[in-house]
């Protein structure tokens, strides 16, 4: 029997082999399962060990975003707010019609939070996390809410 130290999840790796550039058109998003496959079912990973594995994902998909070129835009959302869009390589990654991190489906009320959140968005994606999660003191730091 084979036992699986890691079990990692890679979605989303879409690089395009007939492009001359081989350029990668989104981020490959590496999730940690945190589980060992083994008889007779899965066994979690120790805390220090998911920590560990979860540190190894997050540099990685930090190497990976440095290559890509991330751009946001500014769109029009329901009720008079807005919301962003965020390119990968010119390719849509994220589009987020509401403020993330708060309850509810309230877009930003002006131009300017949603451009905050959006940059927010980018830095995190560019220290590794993906999914970049967004909490309700961060948008507080920035400005938001």
């Amino acid at each position: 029997m084979v036992k699986l130290q890691f079990l990692i999840i890679v979605l989303s790796i879409m690089a395009t082999a007939h492009s001359q550039d081989s350029r990668i058109d989104s981020i490959p998003l590496k999730l940690s399962n945190e589980m060992v496959s083994s008889s007779p079912g899965p066994v979690p990973l120790s805390q220090k060990k998911a920590r560990q594995e979860s540190a190894k994902i997050k540099a990685a998909n930090s190497k990976l975003a440095a290559k890509i070129q991330f751009r946001y835009f500014i769109i029009k959302a329901e009720s008079n707010t807005y919301g962003y869009s965020i390119y990968a390589d010119g390719n849509l990654y994220i589009q987020q019609n509401t403020i993330p991190g708060v309850a509810g489906t309230r877009g930003f009320s002006d131009t300017v939070s949603a451009a905050r959140t959006a940059r927010l968005v980018i830095d995190k994606i560019k220290q590794g996390e993906v999914p970049p999660a967004i909490t309700l003191d961060e948008l507080k730091k920035i400005g938001v809410h």
